[in-house]
């Protein structure tokens, strides 16, 4: 369980990241 919130913690970073790299863009 503790290994399915880090996925989904690190998901949510990676989209903050890819949508400040469009905004960016």
């Amino acid at each position: 369980m503790e290994l399915a919130n880090e996925l989904a913690k690190n998901n949510e970073e990676s989209e903050e990241a890819i949508a400040i790299t469009y905004a960016s863009a």
